[in-house]
Parts: structure tokens; C-alpha cells; sequence
């Protein structure tokens, strides 16, 4: 179900955006007029999206608390996202969907359900560095920010200080923390049952992901088979190598000739939709724990989800993959 928007004022006549003006030459008597309430007009925007023609839903999390006013630049920036955002809700009821010939999904906190465990294993990480001193709120909160990256890129961010060759050691003990984790994936609702609608469909997917440790194993433990997907990518022996996830879907199209155009990427993080708004392809994404829709849609994202059984009802429905009605006689 789509959610508020956080942060930002739309006129519910009509769905513009209101922007105050402090440079405005009306009277005084109109600058007291009473302004558009902010509930109001986000429930209005809310369910403008929630009756698109389109059967799909762009949620945002309104995670803010209390009745604090955000400060100015916070405000200022939030009324940039707010047009951002307007713009993709009028492309949404516009624009057609060029066909979809396959569908790379990522793996983590789309398919399983990681990143709490993958956050663990960071703080596990700060700690055995700090000889067990308490974990930094701030620390804790750059690994959530970082989920779903590249190994090497969420090590420079986490720890920016350090030389190349020394994240280059912590992240081979991540990896090692990661090995040695015998705790099960854990599944994410309606994703099985996803999968395996859409290969019913006949629709061909493959899997594109930054993980390097367990990858078939943690599909199985899930529910899923290896043998789903089309094309496995991944960070170790065994799987296509790949530079960044750009560059996996340029493979992609190079090894099953689908043109760019008809190549569909999924997945939770900024990068996910990158690599597509970057080569052409189309993106989709479903937030989790990292980014949230605001993010994944100023990243490129050509449409964001609610679910993983969401985006399969939306797929299912569009014209190419709907049964054919019988004919009259």
C-alpha cells in the first residue's frame, strides 16, 4: 500500500507542487491566507499514485518523527525531490513498457532477506578492530546506508582512514565472518512464489549480485534453485565475473542478444538501478533496508514497488504476458 511522502507540500487541486516564494510581490492579506495542509496534500499525491493505469505503486516511507519542522535546507531540499517525483508519477501513467525478454535480479534483501545479518557481521568487524569498544551510532548507521554495494566500495566508506591494502584485509575477514555463519537465509514473503509465477510465464531471469560467499547454497535455503536462473553473476569462483553491475548487464546483452532496451534489472539498492538508467535498461525497485523509494527513483529507477508480489502482478499484467482471450464464435 503506497505510503506518505515525506517532506513535501502538493496541491491536492490538481496535483502541482507548492512552493512558498519568499520573493513573491503579493499583499500581505495573501501571504496569511491560510497554506495548504501538508497531510492533506501528501494523502492527495498518495492517491494519485495508488489509481494509476498502470497496476504499480511508487512507495515512500514516512518514517519522521513527531511534529518536528525539518530545518531549511532539509525543507529546500526535500521540495527539489517532491518535482523530481511529480515528474515520474506523470511518466508512470504515460509511458509504455518496451517489452521484457529477461529479468536480472539481485540477490540480497531482494531475493533473501540479509541485511541484518550482513550488518552484524560489520559491527562484528568495528569491534574485533576496537578491541570491543561500544559500536558508534553513526558507524552503525553508514552500514545501513552502504547495504547492497560493492565489497571494496562499502569498505572505503565505512573505513575512509585506512590504506587500500588494509580494506583490502578487512574486507577478506567480512568475508570469512560471512563463511563461517551457519545461521540459514532467511526468505522474504512472496518472493518464491514469485519466482516461480514468472518462470511458469515462461519469462527468463538471472541473477546479478555483489555476494561472493554461499550464493546457490542461500537460494536453497530459501526455497529457490540455482537452476531458475538463466545466468548466474557474482563476485567468486564459479560464477560470471563482473567489474560493477553495469558492466554484468552489458555481458548480459552480449552473451543472450537481447538488446539492452528488453533487459529488466530488479533489485533494492542505488546501484541496482543504476547500472540500469547507466546502459539503457530498464529498472525497478523494491526498498528495503538501504535505500528508500525517494533514493531509488532520483537514482534512475523507472518504477518502484512495494513487494516482490507487487512487481510479479504488475509484470504478469502488462499486454505481452497476459493469456490471450478466447476468440468468439
Amino acid at each position: 500500500m503506497p505510503r506518505h511522502f515525506e517532506g513535501e507540500s502538493f496541491n491536492s487541486e490538481g496535483g502541482e507542487l507548492w512552493v512558498p516564494d519568499e520573493q513573491s510581490d503579493t499583499s500581505d492579506a495573501d501571504q496569511n491566507q491560510e497554506q495548504p495542509d501538508v497531510a492533506e496534500e501528501q494523502e492527495a499525491l498518495a492517491r494519485r499514485i495508488a489509481d494509476l493505469s498502470l497496476p504499480a505503486s511508487v512507495v515512500l516511507d514516512d518514517e519522521r518523527e513527531g511534529d518536528a519542522e525539518p530545518d531549511t535546507e532539509e525543507s529546500e531540499a526535500a521540495v527539489g525531490e517532491g518535482a523530481m517525483l511529480e515528474r515520474q508519477v506523470e511518466r508512470l501513467e504515460t509511458e509504455e513498457v518496451a517489452p521484457i525478454k529477461i529479468i536480472y535480479f539481485d540477490r540480497d534483501d531482494l531475493l533473501i532477506d540479509s541485511g541484518q545479518a550482513l550488518h552484524n557481521r560489520h559491527l562484528t568487524l568495528w569491534e574485533e578492530q576496537h578491541e570491543g569498544e561500544e559500536v558508534p551510532e553513526e558507524f552503525s548507521e553508514k552500514v545501513w546506508e552502504s547495504v547492497g554495494g560493492k565489497g571494496e566500495d562499502i569498505m572505503a566508506t565505512l573505513w575512509p582512514e585506512e590504506t587500500e591494502e588494509e580494506r583490502a584485509e578487512l574486507l577478506e575477514r567480512f568475508r570469512q565472518l560471512s563463511r563461517e555463519d551457519e545461521s540459514p537465509a532467511q526468505p522474504i514473503e512472496g518472493v518464491v512464489e514469485g519466482v516461480q509465477r514468472l518462470r511458469d510465464a515462461g519469462i527468463r531471469i538471472g541473477l546479478i549480485t555483489n555476494g561472493s560467499v554461499k550464493i546457490e547454497q542461500s537460494l536453497r535455503e530459501v526455497g529457490l534453485e540455482p537452476e531458475q536462473f538463466e545466468h548466474i553473476f557474482a563476485q567468486g569462483e564459479g560464477h560470471i565475473s563482473f567489474e560493477d553491475k553495469a558492466s554484468a548487464l552489458q555481458q548480459a546483452q552480449e552473451m543472450t542478444g537481447v538488446p539492452l532496451e528488453n533487459i529488466m534489472v530488479v533489485g533494492d539498492a542505488i546501484g541496482d538501478v543504476q547500472a540500469g538508467d547507466q546502459t539503457g535498461a530498464q529498472s525497478v525497485g523494491i526498498p528495503r533496508y538501504g535505500a528508500d523509494a525517494e533514493q531509488l527513483l532520483a537514482a534512475g529507477a523507472d518504477r518502484v514497488f512495494a513487494s516482490f508480489g507487487e512487481f510479479v502482478d504488475w509484470v504478469l499484467n502488462l499486454p505481452q504476458f497476459r493469456p490471450a482471450e478466447p476468440e468468439e464464435t
